[in-house]
């Protein structure tokens, strides 16, 4: 499509060939443009816009359909991605609760030891 709009503007305008390529297009285009009488005959032509849908769609390339993935996709997806994120928090909260359980059992074994009976003390 490109090729037909360089074809195009090269015979409007009586430009050499090689004078418009795909890389400065737009330059030139806007160049045009920005004329007045350029304006003019560029409004006369019947450029085309490239359109993508359109452009892939053509008999070039195969149409793009959009087809439903299988189930087990989905199952697949969800074991890949989903699992992990459940995981992930899930671990954190088994080592807060184990730390938190820690801290309390030697906290009451501190406190075992820490009160002896007067009984077991030595005077002097």
């Amino acid at each position: 499509m490109a090729y037909i709009n360089i074809m195009t503007l090269l015979n409007a305008f009586n430009l050499a060939e090689g004078t418009v390529t795909e890389s400065n297009y737009d330059e030139i285009l806007q160049n045009f443009n920005s004329t007045a009488s350029g304006s003019e005959v560029l409004q006369g032509l019947s450029l085309n816009t490239c359109n993508l849908r359109t452009f892939l769609s053509d008999a070039n390339f195969p149409v793009l359909d959009t087809l439903p993935y299988p189930n087990w996709v989905y199952i697949i997806i969800f074991l890949l991605a989903g699992l992990p994120c459940l995981f992930i928090p899930g671990f954190a909260l088994y080592k807060l609760l184990q730390k938190m359980l820690l801290q309390k059992k030697t906290s009451i074994n501190m406190n075992s030891t820490m009160c002896l009976p007067k009984s077991c003390m030595t005077h002097p």
